[in-house]
């Protein structure tokens, strides 16, 4: 308590408080903040509801950080922050997120998660530093999934959108089973 009522500078009170108690950063930012002293730029934070975030971590990934900077009126560095809160920092191009799955083939995110619970998808499934859970899917394992359980994604419903995708991902439309154009499909 006393060290909480110091004039100090914020950084430093928590300093003191992780030597004196053995506690973390964040358990300290905690008590200090339960005692009145806010951390430096905490006030300053930017916060996006959940539903602009996956458009955000989206559109980042389609155009870059300097261009969803000015789209969506903010610094580049609150948008790398975001992202590395997030915890998409660190995976490369080869994994797709369960988003871009469902996007990409016009389904919904039910029948995505169906699909790997039953393990015909296969996914890796990690944790965010918030504890949400992630699922990312390889190229490998989508182009498996292509092959070997084309009925599910060849329906009534036709959308452009799904073809185009799934000429890019496996590696030709006829390993597939898929034609060009739909109309040729018997």
């Amino acid at each position: 308590m006393n060290i909480a009522q110091k004039k100090q500078h914020p950084v430093r009170l928590c300093e003191e408080l992780i030597a004196l108690t053995g506690y973390d950063k964040a358990a300290c930012w905690r008590f200090l903040k339960k005692h009145g002293v806010e951390r430096p730029g905490a006030g300053s934070r930017r916060t996006f509801d959940p539903t602009t975030v996956e458009s955000i971590i989206e559109y980042v990934s389609e155009h870059g950080v300097r261009a969803a900077s000015q789209r969506f009126h903010c610094e580049a560095k609150t948008l790398y922050n975001l992202i590395h809160r997030r915890g998409y920092s660190h995976y490369s191009k080869d994994l797709l997120s369960l988003r871009q799955i469902c996007s990409h083939f016009c389904v919904r995110y039910s029948k995505v998660m169906s699909w790997i619970e039953q393990g015909l998808l296969k996914a890796k499934r990690e944790q965010t530093r918030t504890g949400r859970p992630i699922y990312l899917i390889e190229f490998e394992a989508l182009q498996k999934f292509c092959k070997e359980h084309r009925n599910l994604l060849i329906t009534r419903r036709w959308p452009p959108q799904r073809i185009r995708f799934l000429e890019k991902v496996c590696v030709c439309s006829e390993a597939c089973g898929i034609a060009a154009d739909p109309r040729k499909q018997a």
